[in-house]
């Protein structure tokens, strides 16, 4: 079929399919590049509409890769902090792949650092956020930019209270639990709800250059708790 006549069947509106997509959201899940941008440009409240799975044009064009949809959508008031059925923000979608033109789009659509450091503690229905996502997917360099603009080091999840630190020790993952370590703000002996620390779970896993590398950053270390098995 040509792309002419595919416009041509489509219906130009609001009005959503039984998936509860509209033009917009068709247009980009069949990256229709040209017919989307014509969409958006003529905004007709379509923006921000979430189908069936709630998701916006934002969320789907994220998903799938799309960076200049995703610009465009933002620069023409898409909003960026609507979660689908998942509980996910655009931001923990690109977090997931791993898409860092995405993730800085995202960030920087978001304008003040009360605003983001709201938008970053957003958490998914696993009870994350997007940086668990992010140090679950050992994207560094995402890391990076979501601390770099103010994503909290320390904020635990919504299950369990862990940390993205207590997630590296748990993996023996010494490169991320390096990482982490730099970071300024990094709580060492934050607790998760049921009161272990990093280095408790670096203990009785037995990850011992881990659990060195805790207590050289001055993680405190109970030598009346911890005292079998002590080296």
């Amino acid at each position: 079929m040509e792309l002419v006549d595919t416009f041509d069947n489509l219906h130009i509106g609001v009005d959503a399919d039984k998936d509860g997509d509209t033009s917009l959201h068709v247009a980009i899940i069949c990256y229709m590049n040209d017919y989307a941008m014509a969409l958006i440009d003529i905004d007709e409240g379509w923006l921000n509409i979430q189908n069936c799975l709630l998701q916006t044009p934002l969320h789907l064009a994220v998903l799938t890769g799309q960076i200049d949809i995703v610009r465009a959508l933002l620069t023409n008031g898409a909003n960026a902090t609507l979660r689908d059925h998942k509980g996910e923000t655009p931001l923990h979608i690109a977090c997931e792949k791993g898409d860092r033109d995405s993730v800085a789009a995202l960030v920087r659509s978001i304008r003040t650092e009360a605003a983001r450091k709201e938008y970053f503690s957003i958490r998914n229905c696993e009870g994350l956020t997007c940086v668990h996502v992010a140090s679950k997917q050992r994207e560094f360099i995402i890391l990076g930019h979501l601390f770099c603009k103010g994503a909290d080091v320390n904020i635990g999840d919504g299950k369990s209270g862990r940390t993205v630190l207590h997630y590296a020790v748990e993996k023996n993952d010494i490169e991320m639990v390096s990482l982490l370590l730099t970071h300024p703000n990094i709580e060492v002996d934050r607790k998760t709800y049921e009161g272990e620390s990093p280095l408790y779970l670096a203990f009785w896993r037995n990850h011992r250059r881990i659990r060195n590398k805790l207590i050289k950053k001055g993680a405190y270390f109970d030598y009346g708790y911890f005292e079998e098995g002590v080296e």
